[in-house]
């Protein structure tokens, strides 16, 4: 009697522990229980009047009148469109993600071209995160920060993650060029410079969620924002379709 009276307990000690464990280490995507939900379903992006060439959105997590994030789609000097999210108050929000060390190689072609006593020598740089041949070097290696993209159901595991202050979604892969007029009037010497996003990208066309952390008063509240990356005519966008915030 005694011995099956300890196995009984130990049984529901083994039961009880993996709950206890999990309401205490993760919150579940798309659980709305002890989470504050707010909707987002028929926003859009949001042009920034500062910012001529970038549209973003900015959001207040936790309700009380502080904006915390931005959405947003900009396009750089030399032609890069990038779809990111970035924190403003960058001590008291953080992004779920993943560090990864990625090499980013350096290929190049050159070639020829006749045009009546004109010689057109043309010079692509291409960057990418792969080699394209044997012949292509390291330009450099980066610690690269990539947003975890989860979906409905899926564990937020706290406090076994990185928590940078702004992560790119998607970067489109883009090329710039101009044409320099070399001392010889019979030469003529064009460059090329293409981006290629061919790391881990954010997915497209579909609802996932992201993980964040909020430093409240001496405390961390944690939660997820649920949003759409999507293409529309080569433009990247960020849709946001929900927030949740603990308690």
């Amino acid at each position: 009697m005694k011995k099956t009276l300890l196995f009984v307990l130990a049984l529901a000690a083994v039961c009880v522990m993996p709950s206890c464990n999990k309401e205490r280490t993760g919150i579940t995507f798309g659980d709305y229980t002890g989470m504050i939900v707010t909707p987002y379903d028929t926003v859009s992006m949001q042009h920034i009047t500062d910012f001529t060439d970038q549209w973003g959105y900015l959001v207040d997590l936790n309700g009380d009148g502080e904006n915390n994030i931005r959405l947003y789609t900009s396009v750089s000097d030399h032609g890069l469109s990038v779809s990111a999210i970035h924190c403003i108050d960058d001590d008291l929000t953080q992004i779920v993600c993943k560090k990864v060390e990625k090499q980013r190689y350096l290929h190049c072609d050159t070639t020829y071209r006749q045009t009546g006593d004109t010689t057109h020598v043309t010079i692509t740089e291409i960057y990418t995160f792969h080699k394209i041949n044997e012949a292509d070097i390291v330009e450099h290696i980066e610690t690269i920060s990539i947003p975890q993209a989860y979906d409905d159901g899926d564990l937020f595991i706290l406090n076994k993650n990185s928590f940078p202050e702004s992560v790119t979604l998607y970067m489109h892969a883009t090329e710039s060029n101009y044409t320099a007029y070399t001392a010889d009037p019979y030469k003529q010497t064009h460059y090329y410079t293409v981006y290629k996003n061919d790391y881990d990208r954010f997915p497209l066309d579909e609802e996932k969620y992201i993980g964040f952390r909020f430093t409240d008063a001496d405390r961390f509240r944690y939660g997820w924002m649920k949003i759409k990356l999507y293409n529309n005519e080569g433009n990247y966008f960020v849709k946001l379709l929900e927030t949740a915030i603990q308690e």
